[in-house]
């Protein structure tokens, strides 16, 4: 494998050298005094140099793509990916299915890991409905793949800015689990924060607030609204994640042109329509819809793009699950592409409570045994799952952030020939942001209106 990288980038320094002395072939022959017929030397020149720059653009940018591969996920990493994404998958189709028409942005990792903490308190029924539900794998392999991940998102030369935290936030008064408190703090990283709810909820509600925003450098605020927290409630289970990665490739400025793109319904609206031309990287086109690969710089992380036809969204967003996305993900190729872009800016979020009720976590909004989190025997239930993502498209890259609070209350009852495709999405498409080991999905979103 080295080998070969090296050959490589050795051939890439060669046809460098080579493109640097062909520029000056024809000035250095004439000052010589050598007879050159001036036009058809220029000609040559020019094509031979077009055939140049092409084939070192393909050889490094192969280079580059060999370079970013990154190392097999453990098998653990890999289950806790698979129920990452199937979980995601059925959560985004419930929000989207609340109104099509509207843009949408979530983080299925934010959500998974608040809930999975969430599950480390239940017993009984409960842990099962949980499990069911989200589709976890046994205890030590959830345990070893959620470790895995967090130090494949967190390696210390990323060359991106990447934050995952997690705490969680008990009614003072009562007494945690010592083994679901020990399995936060190494397990989930977490830290344990008491609050008193039960004589000031606003006050607490400020302070999670707070650590929240302070978790994803103000992008996400007022993540838990106003009088949602009361004197009842009794555990808030956090996780923030933090995303800021320049392109592989950034796209040129002055290529930005305001463009029309076109709705659903068959309207048009300008917007920035962002231009790379010839960019080398992953693409496929299965059953009409074009999916495309915009990696970001070090190569971990990337921007999935799935880009039906026009007017062809619901269709997509009918068959969107894990096996449909493994099936995109397994038919990309490298290949040449013109790709037009949106810049587009959207923060949207909420309950996310009638969603998760109906993936079957319903009962847990009734009652639910937290045996494990608390030693009180009281009847519990989750009063609400708040999530909130921001998301920010440029031509630099991507900035991305989302919170999630899972609020616990006490209750009263219990091939051939290259060709360059063009890769446009100036009508509504589907994006993701990867971990490209894992293919874990850390945000997820609709772009039905840029603007």
């Amino acid at each position: 494998m080295l080998v070969s990288l090296f050959v490589v980038a050795f051939s890439c320094a060669i046809l460098q050298g080579a493109y640097g002395i062909l520029c000056d072939l024809a000035p250095i022959g004439q000052s010589l005094g050598f007879p050159v017929q001036k036009n058809r030397m220029q000609m040559k020149k020019r094509t031979a140099i077009q055939q140049l720059q092409r084939l070192l653009m393909l050889l490094c940018s192969s280079f580059s793509l060999h370079l970013l591969a990154q190392a097999q996920p453990t098998p653990a990493m890999s289950a806790v990916s698979k129920a990452n994404n199937e979980f995601g998958f059925k959560l985004y189709a419930q929000i989207s299915g609340k109104d099509r028409s509207q843009n949408q942005f979530m983080s299925p990792m934010s959500v998974f890991a608040a809930l999975a903490m969430t599950s480390e308190g239940l017993a009984g029924e409960s842990l099962k409905t949980i499990r069911d539900a989200m589709g976890l794998p046994d205890e030590a392999t959830l345990h070893a793949g959620l470790q895995a991940l967090s130090k494949e998102l967190n390696p210390a030369d990323a060359a991106y800015a990447m934050a995952l935290a997690n705490a969680i936030w008990p009614e003072k008064s009562f007494t945690l689990q010592p083994e679901f408190l020990r399995t936060i703090e190494t397990i989930y990283g977490g830290a344990s924060v008491p609050q008193n709810y039960k004589a000031s909820p606003e006050a607490a509600r400020k302070t999670i607030n707070a650590w929240v925003e302070q978790k994803t450098h103000d992008r996400i605020k007022d993540l838990i609204p106003a009088g949602r927290l009361d004197v009842m409630t009794r555990m808030v289970l956090t996780n923030a994640i933090y995303f800021k990665g320049t392109w592989a490739t950034v796209f040129n400025k002055e290529s930005t042109m305001d463009q029309a793109f076109t709705l659903e319904d068959g309207q048009k609206v300008n917007v920035p329509l962002m231009f790379q031309p010839r960019l080398y990287t992953q693409y496929s086109e299965v059953d009409g819809v074009q999916a495309l690969q915009l990696p970001y710089k070090g190569g971990a992380l990337s921007m999935m793009i799935l880009l039906p036809k026009q007017g062809k969204m619901a269709k997509l967003e009918e068959g969107l699950d894990a096996a449909y996305w493994a099936r995109i993900t397994e038919t990309m190729r490298n290949q040449e592409v013109h790709v037009w872009l949106p810049r587009f800016k959207m923060e949207l979020g909420g309950s996310i409570k009638p969603q998760l009720s109906a993936v079957g976590l319903a009962p847990l909004f009734v009652d639910a045994d937290f045996s494990r989190m608390f030693k009180e025997n009281v009847p519990f239930a989750i009063s609400d799952v708040i999530h909130k993502a921001f998301v920010e498209v440029n031509e630099e890259g991507t900035e991305a952030a989302a919170a999630t609070a899972v609020i616990v209350n006490e209750t009263t009852s219990a091939g051939g020939e290259r060709m360059i495709q063009n890769f446009r999405a100036d009508h509504p498409f589907l994006f993701m942001i990867q971990h490209n080991a894992s293919k874990s999905i850390l945000f997820m979103g609709k772009v039905m209106n840029p603007n």
